[in-house]
């Protein structure tokens, strides 16, 4: 079961543009939103306290999919930017990547893995 852990979703530095034979591409450039303030409803995260939730979850959750058969997946963060309207992204930088792994090798299950998108 593939699932998402951010606090906000960065969509708004996306942007079309024309590739080789006129195909159309997405595009995507951090410098239109990284300064972007935190939308009122969502707020802003820090990163421990992101971590402090990924992990609170996990240590919740892969158990209980370990006994039904069940794996899930973490989609990271597309593209993976380091905050997302003033919230912290805990898979925006490799080391990310490195401290959600320790998470799960805390206890090796193969309910826990990372997701990786195929291209369309």
């Amino acid at each position: 079961m593939e699932y998402n852990f951010y606090a906000h979703r960065i969509v708004e530095g996306y942007y079309e543009e024309t590739g080789r034979a006129g195909a159309g591409n997405t595009a995507f450039d951090y410098e239109r939103v990284k300064d972007l303030p935190p939308l009122p409803q969502e707020g802003a995260h820090t990163l421990e306290e992101m971590w402090t939730n990924i992990t609170y979850f996990l240590r919740a959750v892969i158990p209980e999919a370990e006994k039904a058969g069940v794996r899930m997946a973490l989609h990271p963060n597309d593209p993976p930017s380091p905050l997302s309207r003033g919230s912290g992204q805990i898979t925006g930088t490799i080391q990310g990547w490195k401290r959600l792994i320790e998470i799960g090798r805390a206890r090796p299950t193969e309910s826990h893995s990372i997701a990786a998108s195929p291209k369309r």
